[in-house]
């Protein structure tokens, strides 16, 4: 009697009702309420006030990169033109520091041409910093969209 009272008493402890199908495992929410994929407003503030600078997306509370962010709502499209155009961007970057040194080896030297080189190298490098910087031509609310319309299954901890 005794071994039948014990297994029963395990057999309760270890034993729990699964969830409702359709609630989650936290009190009070539902899983369509729980969102894997978040978008932040980056603000900036000037003289007129303040305004949305950019935006940084989050996935499971974990901060992700742009091109990651368009991989999980179902823009590879997107996701490549950042990558390219941050490629392209440092390259300009490096031309433009190696085509200011020669023009700047030219004007030490007083050689022809070199303050051609040097303004190529400048114009060039600032030409890859905006690129660089200017990666990501989504703005926070079509962002915000974009997540909202998304729903990521099964994708926890896969960030």
């Amino acid at each position: 009697m005794r071994i039948v009272v014990a297994a029963l008493v395990l057999a309760a402890s270890v034993a729990r009702a699964d969830p409702e199908l359709g609630t989650s495992t936290k009190a009070g929410h539902a899983w369509w309420n729980d969102r894997v994929l978040a978008v932040t407003p980056i603000i900036g503030h000037s003289r007129g006030g303040p305004y949305v600078a950019g935006w940084a997306a989050g996935a499971d509370g974990k901060p992700i990169d742009h091109a990651r962010f368009y991989e999980l709502v179902g823009h590879p499209e997107l996701a490549h033109t950042v990558v390219v155009r941050r490629t392209l961007g440092v390259a300009a970057i490096l031309a433009g520091t190696a085509l200011g040194i020669v023009g700047a080896r030219d004007l030490a030297h007083h050689r022809d041409g070199g303050i051609a080189w040097y303004g190529a190298g400048l114009a060039i490098g600032f030409t890859g910093i905006y690129v660089t910087v200017s990666a990501d031509s989504t703005s926070a609310d079509q962002a915000k969209q974009f997540a909202d319309d998304t729903v990521v299954i099964g994708a926890r901890g896969r960030f």
